[in-house]
């Protein structure tokens, strides 16, 4: 999983078209304000408020790029689950398993949330994605199926 990472941050880092140099000057930034990569590190920093920070202080070009490797970092997992109807104990396990799984996390903190316009299943972001299987995503699907035709 560790060579996956190193893969994604080049892969990263090139579709950025940055220059090493703005990646040197991130390096400086960073050695000249220690209070910043301590917050940065820091596990008990929101990782909301380090996207703040980041879109505060660097440059555009490595925010990305920065960002992703924070997230890589995380041992805990931000994600919201929307609903229409309460999940049962079991099933917010069997969900938290699967994240725990899928972005090789230590933990996940679930946030829920009731949205009855679903009209059923539900809706899971995590870690920028979001995954969609509620009923009402499967039938404005055949909608548009529909007025194809």
């Amino acid at each position: 999983m560790m060579a996956q990472s190193v893969i994604d941050y080049a892969k990263a880092a090139f579709e950025l078209d940055s220059s090493v140099l703005e990646f040197g000057e991130v390096e400086d930034l960073i050695k000249t304000n220690p209070e910043l990569f301590d917050m940065l590190c820091d596990p008990g920093t929101a990782p909301e408020e380090k996207q703040e920070a980041i879109d505060r202080i660097f440059k555009d070009s490595v925010k990305d790029f920065l960002k992703l490797f924070l997230a890589e970092t995380e041992k805990t997992l931000h994600a919201e689950l929307v609903y229409c109807t309460a999940p049962s104990d079991r099933q917010l396990e069997a969900i938290k398993q699967k994240l725990l799984k899928m972005y090789n996390k230590q933990d996940v903190e679930l946030s829920l949330t009731e949205d009855k316009s679903l009209i059923g299943g539900f809706l899971l972001r995590a870690a920028g994605s979001e995954f969609d299987y509620s009923i009402r995503s499967r039938l404005n699907g055949i909608s548009r199926k529909l007025c194809r035709r």
